[in-house]
């Protein structure tokens, strides 16, 4: 089994591999931020990479404040640069794979065609120039087994990103302008999770690699934003705008359209268009508190969650929880495509809800209410009473026998109920 170090978990790519860990029961992933492991510190990282048997390093960490790094750039250098050197010298010490994320921002933008991995880096402002400096230092180290990855225009459900800056703005402004004269392609950094993931036992080579990775596709910011609020249907006026016209500290490549032939023949990867992305992401609901039938009666009323128009799923098996090993029970959902709704029958518990970008706890005892939890979130539920039952409603089957002692399936609890 893998042992995978998943560092800058908190971040946009750290989280959306946090919700797929439960679709790879192969790995074991450590997700760690710069509070757990300071990745710019050798010893630090030496020792907690020794300590947990890491076979595998997933390096998400990156001083991503564009702007900021142009008056920051000690900081920009300690962890776009110094630490990974020091992922990379560890890593070729103890023969651990590592993948490094890297950036567009790494060329000038002055292209007129997707740029190659032979193409030579001429980055324009600090952010860039720090996170070639790290790719170099990770390709003078030349740990076996690993490669680095540049994308582009992330954006997800976590984090902060042009999509979530787009989606506030729509609710407080009638009308906005954005940027139509620089080009590139927006990639879903769930789309680029699931592909590190896909990749990783597939990769071998005595020299690091440099691959491409974003959706497929072209759009400007401008395009980019209009297809935003036509997808969520809110009636925005966008106005195309200059480079010019907003000035910023640190210089934008005008053009970062990556060619990604490269990592689809080493590969055989299928990758999404931009636009097909932007929809998958944007369909995500949001966890609710809902209102129940007389929670003393639910098992005579599960057919309530079948015909419920609030709870938008089938219903593929139910769950009581009466005891419960560790005291707590951790779930993914994502690609897995699973919903839940959460009822504490007795007792009282905790559900902690995390999206990547905030972490929420909820609160449920013996009520008449009951929390309904999305796709694409993390959940945990701990701090269980001694007298806690609860009724966990999913739209998929997990393998529960390492985790769940008492469990029955939908069909089972309808039948009691009718008899």
């Amino acid at each position: 089994m893998h042992n995978i170090l998943v560092t800058g978990a908190n971040g946009q790519l750290g989280s959306e591999l946090r919700a797929l860990e439960f679709h790879y029961p192969s790995y074991n992933f450590i997700f760690t931020d710069s509070k757990q492991l300071d990745i710019t510190t050798y010893r630090a990282v030496e020792k907690y990479i020794e300590q947990n048997a890491i076979t595998a390093i997933i390096n998400c960490a990156a001083y991503t404040a564009v702007d900021k790094a142009e008056t920051d750039s000690t900081k920009a250098n300690a962890l776009n640069h110094l630490a990974v050197e020091n992922l990379a010298k560890i890593s070729k010490a103890r023969g651990i794979t590592l993948i490094h994320i890297s950036t567009d921002y790494v060329f000038d933008g002055t292209s007129d065609r997707p740029y190659t991995e032979e193409d030579v880096p001429n980055p324009q402002s600090v952010y860039g120039k720090t996170k070639l400096a790290g790719e170099k230092a990770m390709q003078r180290v030349n740990p076996p087994n690993s490669i680095i990855i540049r994308t582009s225009w992330l954006y997800s459900n976590y984090g902060t990103n042009f999509v979530k800056t787009m989606l506030r703005l729509g609710k407080e402004k009638n009308e906005i302008s954005v940027i139509a004269d620089q080009k590139g392609t927006p990639t879903y950094a769930g789309d680029l999770a699931k592909t590190i993931l896909e990749i990783l036992p597939k990769i071998k080579n005595d020299k690091v690699e440099v691959y491409h990775y974003s959706n497929e596709g072209v759009c400007s910011w401008y395009d980019f934003a209009k297809a935003i609020f036509a997808l969520k249907k809110m009636f925005i006026k966008v106005d195309p705008i200059k480079s010019t016209e907003f000035p910023t500290p640190a210089k934008r490549p005008h053009y970062s359209i990556l060619n990604k032939r490269k990592i689809i023949e080493a590969f055989q990867l299928k990758i999404p268009t931009w636009e097909d992305s932007l929809a998958r992401c944007l369909r995500k609901p949001e966890p609710k508190i809902l209102k129940l039938p007389k929670i003393l009666d639910i098992r005579g009323n599960l057919s309530w969650f079948e015909n419920s128009n609030q709870i938008p799923f089938d219903i593929k098996r139910t769950y009581f929880i009466n005891d419960v090993p560790g005291g707590e029970i951790r779930g993914g959902h994502a690609f897995r495509k699973s919903t839940e709704f959460i009822v504490a029958l007795s007792g009282s518990l905790d559900v902690v809800l995390n999206d990547g970008n905030k972490e929420i706890k909820y609160s449920l005892n013996r009520s008449d209410y009951g929390l309904y939890i999305p796709n694409l979130i993390w959940r945990k539920m701990e701090n269980f009473s001694a007298n806690a039952f609860a009724l966990i409603v999913s739209s998929i089957s997990y393998n529960t026998a390492d985790y769940i002692r008492d469990f029955e399936n939908f069909q089972i609890i309808r039948n009691e109920a009718k008899g």
